[in-house]
């Protein structure tokens, strides 16, 4: 961050951890001149996560990553950034028998990087804006 950031107080970061935390909470944010909009959904039959949406729409192409980082200032500013093994080490193994040691080490390396719209936890959410980002304000909070 910046020497000129400013950043929420610790009581609006409560309030913005406590809407995420609950039943279809939602939270708007002005980060550096982007209306940043994240919303509790739901992410599948039994789970509630956390969505983005920057400027009221969600782009695909903001998750495009390139050498294990995000492409867009989108995708790198308010997506999570995850990262994971192409194989499982069992298939590894496998490989291994069939086509040699050499062959296998190239595909233990070899990894997939997306940047996802999707949060688990309203507070690496709070850290991870508050590393990549310098002025963060408050818009609106609603808790459902």
């Amino acid at each position: 961050m910046s020497a000129e950031s400013h950043t929420l107080t610790a009581n609006e970061w409560k309030l913005i951890i406590d809407a995420l935390s609950g039943l279809f909470g939602m939270v708007e944010l002005e980060i550096d001149g982007f209306n940043v909009t994240y919303q509790r959904v739901r992410v599948s039959r039994d789970t509630l996560g956390i969505m983005t949406y920057v400027n009221r729409v969600f782009i695909s192409k903001w998750m495009d990553c390139k050498d294990g980082q995000p492409e867009h200032a989108e995708g790198r500013r308010f997506l999570r950034l995850i990262s994971k093994r192409a194989y499982k080490p069992s298939a590894i193994k496998d490989f291994a028998r069939i086509a040699g040691k050499k062959e296998a080490a190239r595909l233990e390396k070899l990894r997939i990087c997306i940047a996802s719209p999707e949060w688990k936890s309203p507070r690496s959410l709070k850290k991870h804006l508050l590393n990549n980002n310098c002025n963060i304000k408050l818009v609106k909070v609603t808790e459902v």
